[in-house]
């Protein structure tokens, strides 16, 4: 007699199946019908890459992403292209603010590529203390972007009202990728503070095709080669 054996697998990752396309609301909820996540406490892995997600949709998508307390990775390259800028930055605030801030303490790795804007409103998700992998590539990103992804990642962001800097408390950053950004000297300055701060971790970094001179580029070399 053979034996009946039962597919008991539960889906570790929450992803939006399909190739690439605009994301409304109606076929928001049906992304989220299809993906048939039955145990939300499973989940530790977002990945809601190469979709062109409208603000409708990512406050459908918020409602979800709240669900999942246990997410340690989060993928949302490329999911703003071709949006107004004001509903883009929504998007951004809707996924991460509303939808996932509340896993900042246990993510390990995230993904914000290809997303021309956002920063401010994806800071909720790089203040995170277990941060070991993040990407920053081919985001169009300034000097002051970058310093500002600085200081939220070591924990020493102004405090603008005594104007002092908060207790530095870094991250065990082992991946480091800022590739393709037009952040010049100041964003190569920015990343070798990076770099110096967490040097005891970093093993993977990527700095190339960002605008940066001779200035910030001896930086970097530095804190690398000591």
């Amino acid at each position: 007699m053979s034996e009946f054996i039962s597919d008991t697998t539960i889906p570790t990752t929450f992803v939006l199946s399909g190739g690439r396309e605009i994301v409304n609301e109606e076929r928001a909820i049906e992304l989220i019908s299809i993906a048939n996540i039955t145990n939300y406490d499973a989940i530790t892995k977002v990945v809601l890459s190469n979709k062109s997600i409208t603000e409708k949709a990512a406050e459908i998508f918020s409602i979800e992403l709240k669900k999942f307390k246990n997410v340690t990775m989060i993928d949302i390259s490329d999911i703003i292209a071709g949006r107004p800028e004001d509903e883009a930055l929504n998007t951004l605030r809707y996924i991460c603010e509303v939808g996932l801030s509340h896993c900042q303490h246990n993510v390990t790795e995230i993904n914000v590529s290809d997303n021309a804007k956002g920063v401010n409103v994806i800071k909720s998700l790089l203040i995170g203390k277990q941060l070991q992998h993040v990407y920053f590539c081919n985001n169009g990103m300034s000097a002051e972007a970058a310093t500002l992804i600085s200081e939220l990642l070591l924990h020493t962001e102004t405090n603008e009202e005594d104007k002092e800097d908060k207790e530095s408390c870094p991250p065990p950053l082992k991946t480091l990728h800022f590739f393709n950004n037009m952040s010049g000297n100041g964003g190569g300055i920015a990343i070798a503070k990076m770099i110096s701060v967490c040097s005891d971790t970093l093993t993977d970094i990527r700095f190339s095709a960002t605008r940066c001179m001779v200035k910030g580029c001896q930086d970097v070399v530095e804190v690398c080669c000591c």
